[in-house]
């Protein structure tokens, strides 16, 4: 084994994060490019990733195990797939893209994490981002406020 393959397997898995305009960017090493390429970008507390749908087993979305752990160490806490090939975004939290999913095995990439499609939330068509799309509200247990007495009908 040469040097430069030697150079190439320490690079296989790893996810370099840089700041971008847009957030946090992720780049992956890719074997047939012989360099990294963007794989996703995380604005706010989502993560966004164009990708196509796996077909076998069943319609499914896959990531990396150090794609799903370098998202998690960034403070993600949704994903949000555009699908490849065809309209409409699909969404899941993280914690239950880790709570669905199941080891799979890919000959080109490795292994991944796959999630059922029925376990994604699913929008038709790819919308501007915004604030509100990016950040959605996390449910919290905490009281709001002193609750407000309920004001009689007067009868």
């Amino acid at each position: 084994m040469s040097l430069s393959q030697d150079t190439t397997f320490l690079r296989a898995g790893k996810i370099q994060i840089r700041e971008g305009k847009k957030g946090r960017e992720f780049f992956a090493f890719n074997h047939e490019h012989k360099k990294s390429l963007h794989i996703g970008t995380l604005s706010g507390a989502t993560y966004e990733k164009t990708a196509p749908i796996l077909n076998k087993p069943e319609p499914s979305f896959c990531l990396p195990q150090s794609e799903l752990t370098a998202i998690e160490q960034a403070g993600g806490q949704f994903i949000r797939f555009i699908a490849r090939g065809s309209v409409g975004t699909y969404a899941i939290s993280l914690d239950d893209f880790k709570r669905h999913g199941e080891k799979y095995f890919n000959a080109g990439y490795g292994y991944q994490i796959r999630v059922p499609l029925t376990k994604f939330a699913y929008s038709p068509r790819v919308t501007k981002r915004n604030a509100m799309l990016d950040n959605p509200v996390i449910a919290t247990t905490e009281p709001i406020g002193p609750k407000v007495k309920q004001l009689g009908l007067g009868v």
